[in-house]
C-alpha cells in the first residue's frame, strides 16, 4: 500500500505530496488526515496523509515511520479545502497544512493517544446562498448572532481585528456558557495547542477569531459568520496566501456544507450589489442614515479665505474649548506626510523603497514608515539644489503642536496614538486624543464628546478604485461608534463631493460607485486577479512579466469579457532589494474560479497571486 504524504512545511508547488510505503503493521489503522513521521532526505519530518493507494511500492520508496495520531488531525473536508486554496492561491500545500496544524511538540503530541474526537463522518450537504444582514445597533447584531448559533454544531465567527474577539466571547458566554474559544495570532504556543485540541475534539463549538481562524480542524462546521465584512482587516495582503476572508469562506463552506452569514452596519459594494441582485439572501436593502447621529462638513478653504490660517477650523477650536474627551483623527503620523521642491516638484523619497519620507519636527528628521529608514531634514533639494521646499499633509505631531498653540492654558492631557506609540494608556478623566487608524482599538468611544477628521481629503484622491469605498466605510463606522449626542466634524476642501452628500442618503453612494465600476469593469462586474513578479534585476523581472503577459493573452483570447492589462510597475517599484512588476486580470464572474485555476497553473513558482486585491498599483 502506498500513502501520499504532505510534508508539513513550505515546499515547491509542483510537488504537493510524496509517496511512502505503508508497513504491513500500519495498514489497518492508517487513514487520510493522520499525522505521521517520515524520513525525508537526512531528517525525520512531520507529514499528513493525503490519500492511500493499493499499489506496490517501488524498491526505493521509503517506509512511514510512525502514526502519531490515531484519528485524523485534519478532517477530510478541511483537507480538501486546503488543496483548493493551494491550487487557487499559488501556495505550497505543505505550508497550508502546517498552518492548519497544532504546534508540533513531541511531548504534547504524545497525549493525542488519550484523546478521541467526538464526531462521526456525515454526508456533506449542498450549501445555500450566503445570507446578508445589515444591523443598525449593537443590540440588533447581538440578537442575530445568538439566533444563528446552533447548539452542538460548530460556528465560526470571523472578525477583522483582535480587539473585536473578547466582547463577542463575553456575549456568547452569557447564553452558551463554556462553549466558546478565541483563536488569534497573538496566542502563545501553549494556548494555541490547548485551544486547537478543544476545537478538534468539538469541546468548543463557537470559535471566534481573526482571518487565520479559517485554518482549524473543523469536524462539524455548520455556520460561518463574517462580522464587519467590508473591513480591510479581512484581507491577507502582506503574506501568502493573499486571501480575502469572504472568498476563502465561500470555498470552505462548499467543502464543509456550512452556511455563510455576512454581517455589517455598512456593507461593502460587492455585498450590496449581490444582495440587491439575489445572489445573496437578504432583506430588501434600503440603507438609511444612522438615527440621532450628528455630523458637520467644515469647509476649510472658505475659512482660509476668511482669514483662518490654522489647520483647525473655528468650529473645531470651539469644540475643543467646550471640554470633554475629543478624538482628532489623522490619516498620517509624523508632522508632515511628505516634502516636495516647489521649483522642480521633486519629492524626497526613501532610497530603499522609494516611498515618500515623513517629516518629524521633534527630532527634525525624515523617516520612512515602511522600512524604518531615517535621515536628517534636508536644507535643499537633492535634484536641483533649490531651497524652496514645501511640506504637505497633516500628521499627528503637527496636530498636537497646533492644539498647544491654540489652547495654551488647557490642562487636559494630549495623548498621541499611532504605530510609533508605546505604553498606551487612556486616562479616565477628559483628554484630547490625536491618532491614526491604529488608535481606533484604544478609543473609549462611549466617552467621546466629539470626533474630528482633521483632513478628510487625503484618501479621496489616491489613484485606486477602492479609495472612495474605503473612506465611505470609515465615515459610516465613525458615526456608528460615536454616542448619539457626540458630533463628527469633517474638515474638507471639497464639501460638495458626492461621497459626503451621500451621508444623508447612503443608497446614492452605492448607486454612483456601482455605475462607475461598471464602466471601468471593476468588481462587482469583474473578479480581479493581480499577479506580482519580483527580481533582483530590473531587466529580468520585466522580461518575466512580459513573457507571462504574452502567455496569458494567448490562453484567455477565447474567454469572453476577460481583460489583461499590460505589465506595469508597482509603487514602490523597488522594495526589499527587488524590482516589482504586476499584471491585472479582470475575469467574468460567471466562471471566474475555472479561469482563475487555469491561469495560476501556468505561472512560475516565484509569482505572487493576489486575488481580490485591496490595491492595484501598490505592492
Amino acid at each position: 500500500m502506498i500513502a501520499h504524504v504532505i510534508l508539513a512545511k513550505r515546499g515547491t508547488l509542483h510537488l504537493p505530496y510524496f509517496d511512502y510505503n505503508v508497513p504491513p503493521e500500519l495498514e489497518k489503522t492508517i487513514c487520510a488526515g493522520q499525522l505521521v513521521t517520515i524520513p525525508f532526505r537526512t531528517r525525520i519530518e512531520w507529514g499528513i496523509i493525503l490519500s492511500l493507494a493499493k499499489t506496490e511500492a517501488g524498491s526505493k520508496t521509503k517506509d512511514i515511520i510512525k502514526i502519531i495520531s490515531p484519528f485524523p488531525l485534519i478532517p477530510p473536508p478541511q483537507l480538501a479545502y486546503l488543496q483548493e486554496i493551494s491550487e487557487l492561491y499559488h501556495i505550497s500545500l505543505g505550508f497550508l497544512v502546517k498552518s492548519n496544524l497544532l504546534p508540533l511538540k513531541k511531548r504534547k503530541l504524545a497525549t493525542l493517544d488519550e484523546r478521541k474526537p467526538k464526531f462521526k463522518p456525515t454526508k456533506i450537504k449542498p450549501t445555500t446562498k450566503p445570507s446578508n444582514f445589515i444591523y443598525r445597533s449593537d443590540l440588533e447584531k447581538q440578537n442575530y448572532l445568538l439566533q444563528t448559533i446552533k447548539k452542538n454544531e460548530q460556528t465560526l465567527i470571523l472578525v477583522p481585528e483582535v480587539n473585536d474577539c473578547l466582547p463577542l466571547q463575553a456575549l456568547i458566554e452569557k447564553t452558551h456558557p463554556g462553549s466558546s474559544v478565541v483563536i488569534t495570532s497573538s496566542l502563545t504556543e501553549k494556548e494555541l495547542f490547548e485551544r486547537w485540541i478543544a476545537v478538534w475534539l468539538n469541546e468548543k463549538t463557537v470559535i471566534i477569531g481573526t482571518r487565520g481562524a479559517i485554518f482549524l480542524p473543523f469536524n462539524k462546521l455548520h455556520t460561518v459568520i463574517i462580522d464587519n465584512e467590508g473591513h480591510d482587516g479581512h484581507k491577507s495582503w502582506d503574506m501568502a496566501p493573499r486571501y480575502h476572508v469572504r472568498d476563502a469562506v465561500f470555498f470552505m463552506a462548499k467543502h464543509h456544507g456550512a452556511n455563510v452569514h455576512l454581517l455589517s452596519h455598512t456593507p461593502s459594494i460587492e455585498t450590496y450589489f449581490f444582495a440587491k441582485h439575489g445572489v445573496y439572501q437578504s432583506e430588501p436593502i434600503a440603507l438609511l442614515p444612522f438615527e440621532h447621529k450628528k455630523y458637520s462638513l467644515l469647509n476649510v478653504s472658505a475659512e482660509r479665505r476668511g482669514g483662518n490660517t490654522s489647520q483647525l477650523s473655528a468650529d473645531v477650536i470651539e469644540t475643543l474649548q467646550a471640554g470633554g474627551t475629543v478624538f482628532l483623527f489623522c490619516h498620517r503620523r509624523g508632522t508632515m506626510s511628505y516634502i516636495s521642491c516647489r521649483d522642480c516638484q521633486k519629492v524626497i523619497t526613501c532610497p530603499k523603497c522609494e516611498r515618500s519620507l515623513t517629516f518629524h519636527r521633534p527630532t527634525n528628521n525624515l523617516r520612512c514608515h515602511h522600512c524604518a529608514y531615517n535621515q536628517p531634514m534636508r536644507p535643499n533639494c537633492e535634484k536641483c539644489n533649490g531651497i524652496n521646499l514645501a511640506l504637505y499633509g497633516i500628521g499627528t505631531d503637527y496636530v498636537v503642536q497646533e492644539i498647544k498653540k491654540l489652547l495654551p492654558n488647557d490642562k487636559r492631557p494630549i495623548i498621541t496614538i499611532d504605530q510609533d506609540s508605546e505604553n498606551i494608556t487612556i486616562p479616565d478623566t477628559a483628554g484630547l486624543i490625536v491618532g491614526t487608524q491604529y488608535a481606533w482599538r484604544f478609543i473609549p468611544w462611549e466617552k467621546l464628546a466629539a470626533m474630528v477628521i482633521v483632513d478628510a481629503d487625503t484618501p479621496l484622491f489616491v489613484p485606486e478604485y477602492r479609495t472612495a469605498e474605503r473612506l465611505w466605510l470609515e465615515l459610516r463606522d465613525m458615526l456608528y461608534r460615536l454616542p448619539k449626542k457626540s458630533p463628527l466634524l469633517i474638515q474638507t476642501n471639497h464639501p460638495e463631493h458626492p461621497l459626503f452628500a451621500a451621508l444623508s442618503e447612503p443608497d446614492i453612494f452605492y448607486q454612483q460607485e456601482i455605475a462607475q465600476r461598471k464602466l471601468l469593469k471593476y468588481p462587482p462586474y469583474r473578479y480581479l486577479l493581480k499577479l506580482v513578479f519580483g527580481h533582483l534585476e530590473e531587466t529580468i523581472v520585466k522580461k518575466e512579466t512580459l513573457q507571462a503577459f504574452e502567455t496569458l493573452t494567448r490562453l484567455t483570447k477565447d474567454i469572453p469579457d476577460c481583460t489583461i492589462t499590460s505589465p506595469y510597475s508597482l509603487e514602490p517599484a523597488y522594495n526589499k532589494g527587488r524590482h516589482w512588476q504586476a499584471i491585472l486580470i479582470k475575469l467574468p464572474y460567471s466562471a471566474y474560479k475555472k479561469y482563475w485555476r487555469q491561469i495560476v497553473a501556468l505561472l512560475p513558482d516565484s509569482c505572487k497571486v493576489d486575488p481580490n486585491p485591496l490595491t492595484i498599483f501598490t505592492l
